[in-house]
Parts: C-alpha cells; sequence; structure tokens
C-alpha cells in the first residue's frame, strides 16, 4: 500500500483522524462543505476509488469525478501535482485519461490516471 492510498484510506475510515493528522486540509474540508457540496462528493468518491485500487494504471484509471473532483482530491490530501500529460487516443471512445506525477513529501513520485469524458469539454 502507497503513501497516497494510505492518507486516502485513513480519511475515508476515520475524517477526525485524518484532520488532526493533518490539519492544514481541514480548512478546505470545511469550505467544500459550505459551499460546494457536490465537489466534495466527487472527491469522496475519488477516495472510495482510490481505497479500491483504482487509478494507478491506465488500464484502471479513476473514473466520473471529472477534473474538479480530481484537482480537490489532490487538494484535500495535501499532494503536490508534478507533470500532467493527456492521452487523447481514447477520444474516439468519447473520453481521455490524464496521466498525473504526484509527490507526496518531496520524497516519492507517484502516477494517478483520471478519465475524463469528452462532454465535459463541451
Amino acid at each position: 500500500m502507497n503513501i497516497i492510498q494510505k492518507k486516502s484510506s485513513l480519511w475515508y475510515s476515520d475524517m477526525n483522524l485524518y484532520y488532526e493528522k493533518y490539519p492544514q486540509a481541514f480548512e478546505y474540508f470545511i469550505s467544500l462543505l459550505k459551499n460546494d457540496q457536490s465537489k466534495l462528493d466527487l472527491i469522496a468518491e475519488g477516495i472510495s476509488q482510490l481505497n479500491d485500487g483504482k487509478g494507478f494504471t491506465i488500464d484502471n484509471p479513476l473514473n466520473e469525478i471529472g477534473v474538479g473532483g480530481f484537482y480537490g482530491l489532490i487538494d484535500i490530501l495535501l499532494l503536490k501535482l508534478v507533470k500532467r500529460k493527456t492521452h487523447y487516443k481514447f477520444l474516439k471512445n468519447g473520453f481521455i485519461i490524464d496521466e498525473f506525477d504526484i509527490e507526496k513529501d518531496s520524497i516519492e513520485i507517484f502516477k494517478i490516471f483520471n478519465k475524463i469524458s469528452t462532454k465535459e469539454y463541451q
């Protein structure tokens, strides 16, 4: 289990403990709770998918969280986006896949893949 899965698992299983351990994420969570419940729902879905092992390969990307949900997920898990690459070869199927290099604590870099419907761009 990598650090992203450990953090997402902690958030999903015990939010109080997560925010005790990572208090800087708490303000962002409260802001979403007050102002953007739909984005918070997408973030929770993304965290659930990470816990299920999705998102770590191009063949099994995160799905149906969109662009906003993905960036919210990065923010709430206190991760740093290093690089983004978009795979357009799936356009004929009605989606693209964004590949992200994510850094955690300036130590490890992980790849996360997010499937985006082309309808989101129309």
